[in-house]
């Protein structure tokens, strides 16, 4: 278990409820009351109350666990801003017919969970106007770069420029994009 998959126990006007450690500032109300065991004694308080000697109760499945308050305290602060870095490359022979991989991905961080993260095969015949050829945005595990598939180099990208363009988007709605490098012209079959 680690302190952002831990499902705290959370008491919201009177209802008892467990809240995800990666949702806790996205959720939690400043009314609502955490069990927090100190010194010893098990009492509720609010998140403005958490000290860092303090443990705070969870759940790891039907298991009770204690979690240091200063390792929540971070949950409940704001994330910093989603931001990205770095650009999609690919290798392979850019040749119609050809199988081309992913290279590298951009590295996002920050962002209020959860984060989404796409990706999209893009061609242009130049400079500027970018579009999807081979499907729309589709949803990308950034710790596991095999998630996103090879792709057969179609007809279509004959004489064209390719890339492939990433995204993410946090749940408040802040995307960022990261242009991949391009490659071209496309040589014939």
């Amino acid at each position: 278990m680690s302190v952002d998959n831990a499902e705290f126990l959370i008491q919201r006007s009177g209802s008892q409820y467990t809240c995800e450690g990666s949702d806790l500032y996205s959720k939690i109300q400043a009314t609502d009351l955490f069990a927090i065991y100190r010194s010893g004694t098990l009492y509720r308080g609010t998140k403005d109350k958490i000290q860092d000697a303090d443990y705070l109760v969870c759940m790891d499945g039907s298991v009770t666990k204690k979690v240091l308050g200063s390792l929540v305290k971070p949950l409940l602060d704001p994330p910093s801003p989603l931001s990205g870095t770095g650009n999609a490359t690919l290798s392979g022979t850019f040749q119609v017919g050809f199988t081309l991989s992913v290279g590298t991905i951009p590295t996002f961080t920050g962002g209020v969970s959860p984060v989404v993260y796409e990706y999209q095969y893009q061609k242009s015949a130049g400079a500027g106007a970018w579009q999807g050829f081979d499907g729309p945005w589709a949803q990308y595990d950034p710790d596991n770069l095999p998630s996103v598939p090879t792709l057969l180099l179609p007809a279509v990208t004959e004489n064209q420029y390719i890339r492939l363009q990433v995204r993410a988007t946090d749940s408040d709605g802040t995307q960022v994009i990261r242009a991949g490098d391009a490659y071209g012209p496309i040589a014939a079959a």
